[in-house]
């Protein structure tokens, strides 16, 4: 064999060896690479679902909002309610209350003047009390003379005077005020 070729095979025998080598820690990166490459897709699976469950738990969150935003406007519109029927109530208890004391005899008065007065002008001053009872011995003169005041309330019907109805007032205050 000549030299040369003997030469041309040792060369190529020791590239074939580099080239092997070289393939080989190509492979190792190529591995490393990969599992890096795995490591990182992992990562991003983890990062999708965990951004899916955000997103999921972020409507949850504003449908809840929603909702304890509705519940608190029908609180508000029950409070207000309940605020406005009071307010018919003690209204009503007032016309009530009026139209007896301008019907009955000055002895007849449940009501002091004062408290009278009170009663009147709690509709331009907005008082919460309607009225106030001074003394006891109105409520003692009230069951003695229960009577008289039957008798009066009679009269009253008879000259045509609307009949108080709470009920009827309440409902005809709260209609004006819609």
């Amino acid at each position: 064999m000549p030299k040369s070729i003997v030469w041309i095979l040792l060369t190529s025998k020791y590239e074939d060896k580099g080239l092997k080598n070289k393939l080989l820690s190509g492979n190792k990166l190529c591995g490393i690479h990969a599992e890096e490459s795995k490591k990182i897709q992992a990562q991003l699976k983890e990062l999708r679902y965990g951004k899916k469950d955000l997103i999921f738990k972020a409507q949850q969150l504003t449908d809840l909002e929603q909702k304890l935003s509705v519940a608190k406007g029908k609180l508000e519109n029950a409070a207000l309610d309940k605020e406005s029927q009071l307010k018919a109530l003690k209204e009503t208890v007032q016309l009530c209350l009026s139209s007896v004391l301008r019907n009955q005899p000055p002895t007849m008065n449940v009501i002091s003047s004062k408290a009278a007065e009170k009663l009147t002008s709690s509709n331009t001053t907005g008082a919460k009390v309607p009225f106030q009872v001074t003394s006891t011995k109105v409520w003692k003169n009230v069951s003695a003379e229960k009577e008289n005041f039957h008798v009066a309330l009679r009269k009253e019907e008879n000259q045509g005077t609307q009949e108080c109805d709470s009920q009827d007032v309440r409902l005809t205050h709260l209609k004006d005020r819609a």
